[in-house]
């Protein structure tokens, strides 16, 4: 079975003012390790071996029927958590040339990928995330998914391989920032580290 929790990068408080240590220690200590285990109990159940977790979303109609959606749902929001908590950095940091130049080159200029990735997220209605990712023609695109769905997902409407996410659930934010998502998500823009999001875009085949 998987690892039932990855250690954060920092310590709780090292986010804040982003998120406070608060939210930090409820998200990643609850949240998160449900996921993993409601993940672990589902594969369980049916004596499913445990392959890596890319390969599991990727082929989620090999997981029997019984327990697909549990598995969708929970090998999403490890998956995406994962990713979320190692994007994100203690203080804002620059953004490396040549991760600059793709997003110059789709986008325009950073101020306009940032203005359309801030607008999708607060144009969204519910529990989901915010993806840059590469489709499969590997060009950089913009999307939301429901609840925790991502791109690697065959059932997904979005696809191709993540590079940067935004939780947009509630606990992410709430404590601290209450009904204020435009602030929580001007915010996020501070604390990415543009290096790790710069290495998964390299390192996409």
């Amino acid at each position: 079975m998987y690892d039932l929790l990855h250690n954060l990068p920092y310590r709780y408080d090292g986010l804040e003012p982003f998120v406070d240590a608060q939210t930090v220690k409820l998200h990643h200590d609850a949240h998160h390790l449900g996921y993993i285990k409601k993940l672990n109990a589902a594969l369980e159940s049916v004596q499913y071996t445990a392959i890596p977790l890319s390969d599991l979303l990727r082929n989620l109609r090999e997981v029997p029927a019984s327990i697909r959606q549990v598995v969708r749902d929970n090998a999403g929001g490890f998956y995406n958590h994962n990713l979320y908590w190692e994007e994100l950095a203690t203080g804002e940091q620059g953004m490396p040339e040549k991760l600059g130049k793709a997003l110059n080159g789709r986008f325009g200029n950073f101020e306009n990928f940032k203005n359309e990735f801030i607008a999708r997220s607060m144009s969204w209605v519910g529990s989901g995330w915010t993806w840059l990712y590469l489709d499969t023609q590997k060009n950089l695109q913009i999307g939301v998914t429901l609840n925790h769905d991502n791109p690697l997902m065959e059932y997904c409407p979005l696809q191709g391989t993540p590079i940067l996410t935004l939780d947009l659930w509630e606990h992410a934010y709430y404590l601290q920032y209450k009904n204020d998502k435009k602030t929580y998500f001007d915010a996020f823009f501070q604390h990415i580290s543009w290096t790790y999001v710069e290495q998964l875009y390299l390192q996409t085949p």
